[in-house]
């Protein structure tokens, strides 16, 4: 694993850790774990999982008519509870377990044979299982912001759990688990492209496969949505610096560094998108607000370990600006109906943090490359990590998503859609 030196006086801001799967250097002589270290992964697993419910299920929800809510929080639900069953039977195997550069092993099925420590970390492996699971519930949650609205229950949960084997177990691997995107040098600090990235181009396939919504679903945000949207977008906000402090594995200042440049690039992008949304429309709203911030916490996922608070600041501003805009682009394509702008808000700000962070590591307080790393190479390697990332989730979605209509129609009929998912017949869609 690759680690960043500090050129610039900084030793203790960032050093160490590079990834969200590896730490502190080894501790000669440490056999036991870190109780301050596990407290701190422990307690970060479980705040992230209020961001992904009642998080994500309230933002979302927040973002649709009410006659859909229903659906929206019955699918979230759901795919938390199966595609934790998954990480546990195989997934965190797949993702971190040893095997090849494309895809763990089966021999920690079921957490079977976990070390006492983490390697390279004072964290307990079992902790490290815990923690990483949650993220892989987070992505798959994403998913239904594309069409919770449209999308049958039974293809929604079956996609979901076999988008996660397929899709972001080997993502996870390539880039956390020592796999062939992190021998290239691609950076990740906590999911900027395992999570987001995945995700968010997932979710924009699916909007494409199920088709628009009806006309009279299209319009803004229902008058109530605004307080669902920032219910969920806090629970979200304070999830997600959780689980990017988590990341550094450790409670240090590594730690406190990412939560405070995760914090400040949500914060700036919120405002870059209450000033496009004013010069727009002549307006600012909550849910421009707060989708902003989710924005700039997006693109803070893959960045805020490895760069400063000014950089932060900068690439928080760069992902707001680029997410409105690129919702605005696709409210203009009548064939796209990404319902709650997950490919714009998570992708696209995801995209940005992960491409263009090496910018600022050697400058505005960023901790410097070491030795033999360059910008360009750095760059490089980003770019290939984001551009394979990309091209994979898209395959994949297709070709599960089709085959799982040919067993499950992916969309409810008209009459359903009408009258609202939102009762356990319409809902099971089977």
């Amino acid at each position: 694993m690759r680690k960043w030196c500090s050129g610039m006086g900084l030793v203790a801001f960032l050093a160490a850790p590079a990834f969200a799967q590896q730490a502190a250097a080894p501790i000669v002589g440490v056999t036991v774990a870190d109780s301050g270290d596990t407290a701190w992964v422990m307690l970060g697993a479980l705040l992230m999982l209020v961001m992904a419910i009642p998080g994500l299920a309230l933002f979302f929800s927040g973002q649709t008519a009410a006659r859909h809510v229903h659906a929206t929080v019955t699918q979230a639900l759901a795919i938390t509870a199966a595609v934790s069953l998954a990480w546990i039977a195989i997934g965190y195997s797949l993702a971190f377990g040893e095997g090849t550069p494309l895809l763990g092993g089966t021999d920690n099925a079921f957490l079977a044979s976990l070390a006492e420590l983490r390697t390279d970390t004072t964290v307990p492996e079992s902790s490290f299982a815990l923690y990483q699971m949650v993220p892989a519930i987070i992505a798959a949650v994403l998913l239904i912001g594309a069409a919770a609205d449209r999308v049958r229950f039974g293809w929604m949960l079956s996609f979901a759990v076999l988008w996660s084997l397929c899709v972001y177990m080997p993502v996870a691997h390539w880039l956390w688990g020592n796999g062939w995107l992190a021998s290239l040098g691609a950076h990740d600090f906590a999911g900027g492209i395992v999570v987001d990235v995945a995700a968010g181009v997932s979710a924009l396939v699916i909007a494409l496969m199920i088709k628009p919504r009806r006309d009279s679903d299209q319009g803004g945000t229902p008058a109530r949505g605004a307080i669902l949207t920032v219910l969920g977008g806090g629970l979200i906000w304070v999830g997600w610096l959780a689980y990017i402090g988590g990341a550094a594995l450790s409670a240090s200042d590594d730690a406190s560094a990412a939560i405070i440049n995760a914090h400040v690039s949500g914060c700036a992008a919120a405002l870059v998108w209450a000033l496009i949304e004013r010069l727009r429309t002549g307006t600012t709203s909550a849910t421009g607000l707060m989708r902003g911030a989710i924005s700039g916490l997006a693109a803070a996922s893959a960045s805020a370990g490895y760069i400063g608070p000014m950089g932060a600041i900068i690439l928080g501003s760069v992902a707001g600006l680029a997410s409105v805009l690129t919702v605005a682009l696709i409210k203009s394509q009548p064939s796209i109906d990404d319902g709650a702008s997950v490919f714009a808000v998570f992708g696209v700000s995801g995209i940005v943090g992960a491409l263009l962070f090496p910018i600022f590591v050697p400058i505005l307080g960023g901790p410097g490359f070491e030795q033999g790393v360059t910008m360009t190479n750095q760059l490089l390697a980003q770019g290939i990590a984001v551009g394979a990332v990309a091209i994979w989730a898209v395959v994949v979605t297709l070709v599960m998503g089709l085959g799982i209509t040919l067993v499950i129609p992916m969309r409810v009929t008209e009459a359903e859609e009408a009258q609202g998912v939102g009762n356990d017949d319409v809902i099971m869609g089977i």
